[in-house]
């Protein structure tokens, strides 16, 4: 897999937090912001708005819980007024 190089600095700041040192310091906290801050203005300037929806809400999932719905609704798996079978 490709890994993007603008995560690396927030990867290494959570590691090091995770795993290393368990000194939770006011320079730590900034690194791991500033890191963070990094991430995201990369994100914003590197992938359009659309690519952000979809990698945040996967197509396949949203029709498959679509389908499901429009099943209840329509009645074919369940019916109003009467509970769901055991």
């Amino acid at each position: 897999r490709d890994i993007d190089r603008a995560f690396l600095p927030l990867a290494r700041t959570y590691s090091d937090t995770l795993y290393g040192d368990r000194e939770t310091s006011v320079a730590v906290i900034e690194r791991a912001t500033e890191a963070h801050s990094e991430a995201q203005r990369h994100l914003t300037t590197r992938y359009s708005g659309l690519e952000r929806v979809l990698a945040a809400y996967r197509p396949t999932r949203i029709i498959t819980r679509w389908q499901r719905f429009r099943g209840q609704r329509n009645g074919r798996k369940r019916r109003r007024g009467h509970p769901p079978k055991r």
